[in-house]
């Protein structure tokens, strides 16, 4: 989200969006159109325009596909049962599997896996997009959400929406327990230890852990 004050500061950067209005280069859409200003005068360069984000947001707030409990899947989970992509020109079969923890496969980096995993990089990088988009877009735009018997909400509350569902893997629950460690953990019991936490790469798909 860029305002005024700061494009009146860089008039080459300015004039390159004025060459490339309404996002267009090399005829093809870049970035949500630089010429529309909101009610404070800013603009919003993005790949993703207004129009793209509900039919992107309606997929990804499906708790059958990559809203789980404790944050984004890196893939749908709807792989978990549709594998098969069809045949793509000078590859052949397209298969991708929903792989919610360990990777199964040395060739997709053993214990490194973006098949399925929570990530919680790409999810801050998430949910600080949405924080942008809200205060370009303000409260007006909302988007149904399934997993709330589909209650509109704007993009900051469905970013607090995964931004709480990401805590949750380390808030511990009404059991006392905290997913993101195995039963059987010292992290979960032991008083010398139920305090520290750990924080790996990626967590489980669809457990947290």
């Amino acid at each position: 989200v860029v305002d005024r004050r700061i494009l009146a500061k860089v008039p080459r950067f300015r004039e390159l969006l004025r060459q490339h209005r309404h996002g267009v280069f090399d005829g093809s859409i870049i970035c949500q159109c630089p010429d529309w200003e909101n009610e404070r005068g800013e603009h919003l360069l993005s790949l993703v325009t207004n129009r793209m984000l509900p039919r992107i947001l309606k997929r990804l707030l499906r708790e059958d596909e990559f809203l789980s409990p404790h944050g984004i899947r890196s893939v749908s989970r709807i792989h978990a049962t549709h594998k098969h992509l069809g045949t793509l020109p000078g590859v052949g079969e397209a298969i991708i599997e929903y792989v919610p923890g360990e990777s199964n496969s040395g060739l997709f980096g053993g214990n490194s896996n973006w098949r399925g995993p929570i990530w919680l990089p790409t999810n801050y990088t998430l949910v600080q997009a949405l924080e942008k988009f809200h205060r370009f877009l303000g409260d007006n735009f909302t988007i149904a959400v399934p997993s709330l018997g589909n209650r509109e909400l704007n993009l900051k509350e469905i970013g607090t929406l995964i931004a709480e569902r990401l805590v949750d893997i380390y808030r511990r629950d009404a059991n006392g327990r905290t997913p993101a460690f195995p039963a059987d953990s010292p992290f979960q019991h032991d008083p010398h230890w139920r305090d520290l936490l750990q924080f790996y790469e990626y967590f489980h798909g669809d457990t947290g852990q």
